[in-house]
């Protein structure tokens, strides 16, 4: 016995590939959600980024991201600003300004303790020898500002008294500054850079990656607000590092 179907089922039916098609060809056309992203150095606390970046992880989950370089700590003034959604900074720099009353968060740790060595001139062999000494700093406020002072406490020794903190720039000029032994007698450096120094002669006083410091170096930091606002691009650009 036959059974005869309706003609309008039997367009509808014929009608369900040809939508599916159309429906999975236009997916592959959707535009990519924009994300502009800070951060303030070429160091290897940074690397989750460039790793992501060069291996067009962002790309996969529907992000197309806009990766800038803003020096010391604009990167989380223009965060706070609204003017870029995320950067990759300390949570040395996140706190302050929390407490402050910024609504900025970490979402994601890469690293959750400071790789820093303090690299200091060679006739300095002691941390007694730090007494009265010039230590680098990029800035004020930033993320070696904030690691110089913790470290020299775990030495006990008093940052605010024992050394003095001087404003030198970026890494390069750190070294530079070292090199010349007029401004600074030591900083911070974190690898591969501070092999540069040792190999002008400076020496590694303490490694602070071998002293299991609980600290959280660097991470994807955002704003509540912008979590509010875009949940589903802030999880993406999660997952994506």
């Amino acid at each position: 016995m036959r059974v005869l179907i309706p003609m309008t089922i039997r367009r509808c039916s014929l009608l369900v590939p040809t939508f599916l098609i159309i429906i999975l060809a236009s997916r592959g056309g959707f535009a990519a959600d924009k994300l502009r992203i800070g951060y303030s150095g070429a160091t290897i606390s940074n690397a989750m980024l460039w790793v992501t970046e060069e291996g067009k992880l962002f790309q996969k989950n529907g992000i197309d991201p806009e990766i800038l370089y803003l020096q010391t700590t604009l990167g989380q003034t223009a965060m706070i600003a609204g003017e870029i959604q995320m950067c990759v900074y300390s949570a040395s720099l996140l706190a302050p300004a929390r407490l402050q009353g910024a609504d900025v968060v970490m979402v994601t740790s890469f690293l959750n303790k400071p790789i820093y060595r303090l690299v200091v001139r060679p006739d300095i062999r002691t941390v007694a020898d730090l007494k009265g000494k010039r230590l680098g700093i990029t800035r004020f406020g930033t993320v070696t500002d904030w690691t110089t002072r913790l470290l020299i406490s775990r030495l006990g020794l008093d940052p605010e008294k024992d050394v003095a903190l001087v404003q030198v720039g970026d890494v390069p000029v750190l070294l530079a500054s070292m090199s010349a032994g007029k401004t600074i007698d030591g900083a911070i450096i974190q690898p591969p850079y501070y092999l540069k120094a040792v190999a002008s002669g400076m020496r590694v006083l303490a490694n602070m990656q071998e002293m299991d410091i609980p600290f959280q170096q660097t991470g994807l930091n955002t704003t509540q607000k912008s979590i509010a606002r875009n949940p589903d691009i802030v999880r993406r650009a999660s997952v994506s590092m």
